[in-house]
């Protein structure tokens, strides 16, 4: 074999691995891990409301009479062909509004219990959901596109709750821009589940899905370099989207989405942002760039935080809780 035989072989192992590596990647970012009882249990955590609950001190006895709803209840969401579980807490104050609660990439509802604490005590119920392809969830995860939908089935399920009952939207990094576009997406009908959220709460939110992406494959010591954009136009074209969906964001960018946040009769919706300031996986600028845009938005930044710390660090916490319970109290006073 002569030379130039040889580099084009040589050429054309190294287009087949550079493939086979965005294939990968691809595979890793749409089928993250799955964090569910057994992983909660290996850390001694809460795997599940009844756990959380008691370890709150909260009874888990029916409360006055036995004809009264239970504590919680676990149902499932039919959306999109799939049954998606759901955990529905009974909250504080049952004159406080519907949480319903987001988790991120990576993450479960499982995960999601971390924050119930500092929701409960104001809520009238918690609803934590499972996304597609997170913990015992079932589907693949489709990085914030397809979830949007999920999302708004689960709101038309709790239309039960009564038309006039104020809904607020907690949602964790991908689970804050899931939460933004299913609003958003909602006003320029004026109608539809969306327009009923009065509030959202969005803790380590991002901007573009590369970001994150990028982030996350540096932190795991995974190649990203040459394959990224391969891998997420790829992915662009399963969910029948333009390959440069990831970084040009069209229809994505959660700052353009956050423009439109507004309710069916024109007033804003109220919003709040959390995030770290050294948050490694989705940086703080996105935050900052969300809050400006959003008609109605506050930015607690909490200064040495990461992205996965804010309610597992004890120097954090207290801040998140104090941030959420503040905000939610404003908006049951109608406070700006």
């Amino acid at each position: 074999m002569d030379i130039a035989g040889l580099l084009l072989l040589l050429l054309a192992g190294l287009v087949i691995g550079i493939f086979l590596v965005a294939a990968h990647t691809g595979w890793v970012l749409t089928h993250p891990p799955r964090r569910n009882y057994a992983w909660a249990v290996s850390r001694g955590l809460p795997g599940d409301p009844e756990e959380l609950l008691a370890a709150m001190g909260v009874s888990l006895a029916r409360p006055r009479e036995q004809a009264d709803p239970p504590r919680f209840e676990e149902w499932t969401l039919r959306s999109r062909g799939r049954d998606l579980p759901v955990w529905d807490i009974l909250g504080g104050d049952s004159a406080g509004p519907v949480v319903v609660v987001t988790h991120g990439w990576g993450d479960s509802r499982v995960v999601a219990l971390r924050c119930v604490p500092a929701i409960y005590p104001a809520a009238s119920r918690v609803v934590l959901w499972g996304l597609p392809g997170h913990g015992d969830a079932p589907g693949t995860c489709t990085l914030g596109t397809r979830e949007v939908k999920d999302l708004l089935a689960l709101l038309e399920r709790l239309e039960e709750a009564g038309p006039d009952a104020r809904i607020l939207l907690y949602g964790s990094s991908m689970g804050a821009g899931i939460s933004i576009a299913a609003v958003a997406g909602a006003h320029p009908r004026g109608h539809g589940p969306g327009g009923r959220v009065a509030a959202i709460i969005a803790e380590s939110p991002y901007r573009r899905p590369i970001d994150p992406a990028r982030s996350v494959l540096r932190l795991a010591g995974l190649p990203h370099t040459l394959t990224l954009h391969l891998a997420m136009g790829a992915v662009g074209l399963w969910l029948a989207r333009d390959p440069t969906w990831a970084t040009r964001a069209r229809g994505f960018d959660r700052v353009e989405l956050a423009r439109r946040l507004k309710r069916p009769d024109g007033s804003p919706i109220r919003f709040l942002a959390i995030h770290g300031s050294d948050d490694p996986v989705c940086s703080v600028d996105d935050a900052r760039a969300i809050v400006a845009a959003a008609p109605a938005a506050t930015l607690v930044e909490i200064a040495g935080a990461a992205h996965n710390n804010l309610w597992t660090d004890d120097r954090f916490s207290p801040q998140c809780s104090g941030a959420v319970q503040g905000f939610i109290a404003q908006c049951a006073a109608g406070g700006a």
